[in-house]
């Protein structure tokens, strides 16, 4: 992609053909360049189509700019191809732990310190079954607003790629280990201490991901709430989550047992169109 021009885009002026095998269901990457930045984008095609990829950060998803759901508006934040909400999910019931959520008509969450305003200001902590809407999908909606879902494994590692300044897109550093990268969680934190506990290392917000310490709920406790951001991933395997530290600029990425043991915050991402 050689930029926009004044009155359209121009668009790369020569393609090539690269055969490979492919089985229906195969869920495929695809990255997108220019200059230095990494456009991704994931799909299981069954039919040739066109992709267009997405080079805007920093603004609100276009046509998208706000969610209104459960009572509560949301604002949106596009990372290249990518349509993020841009605050922590706070929808349903809040539990007092250590009472626990059951399969029912209800959303169930819980609070931080079991104090409704740390829900209101950081978003609401779930376990993994609850948050799944007790659905074993990878990439499900699960309690996410029609049109979004709970971010895949895929659609992290895009996330991360996408804004790391050192390993991009497809690189194999996402797939291994448990903190990973180099500076794609200070490049996704709220800068200041605000909310994080002194130094908040690396933080620079630089895609206006504003990622804030929502804390964790385990071994019926609730902890680091000025420490440690925490997001599921919808994996159904190792209920992985992802995990920001206010001392370190790496992304952790860690196993989430059960899914009814540990409860963490929820960010949702948009169904691609």
């Amino acid at each position: 992609y050689l930029g926009s021009g004044s009155i359209q885009p121009r668009l790369k002026s020569k393609q090539f053909k690269q055969d490979f095998i492919y089985s229906e269901g195969d869920k495929l990457l695809y990255v997108g360049y220019w200059n230095t930045f990494q456009s991704g984008m994931k799909d299981s095609p069954v039919a040739s189509k066109t992709y267009t990829f997405q080079f805007a950060t920093n603004i609100p998803c276009p046509g998208t700019p706000t969610i209104n759901y459960e009572g509560q508006i949301y604002n949106t934040i596009q990372v290249y191809s990518q349509c993020w909400m841009k605050e922590n999910l706070n929808a349903g019931y809040m539990l007092d732990a250590p009472e626990r959520p059951t399969d029912n008509d209800t959303i169930e969450k819980y609070c931080m310190g079991n104090e409704a305003s740390y829900c209101n200001s950081r978003g609401a902590l779930y376990f993994w079954n609850e948050l799944m809407d007790y659905t074993i999908k990878s990439g499900g909606q699960g309690i996410c607003p029609d049109g979004w879902h709970i971010p895949d494994e895929l659609d992290w590692q895009i996330l991360e790629g996408a804004v790391d300044g050192q390993y991009g897109i497809g690189d194999n550093v996402w797939n291994t280990g448990d903190w990973r990268g180099s500076d794609a969680g200070g490049n996704l934190k709220q800068t200041g201490t605000a909310f994080w506990s002194s130094p908040n290392s690396g933080a620079t917000d630089a895609y206006d991901f504003t990622v804030i310490p929502g804390g964790y709920f385990v071994q019926e406790q609730f902890w680091g709430p000025f420490h440690w951001a925490y997001f599921w991933s919808s994996d159904i395997t190792y209920k992985y989550n992802r995990g920001m530290g206010w001392n370190e600029t790496r992304i952790k990425r860690g196993n989430g047992g059960n899914g009814n043991t540990l409860a963490v915050s929820v960010r949702c991402v948009k169904d691609d169109d």
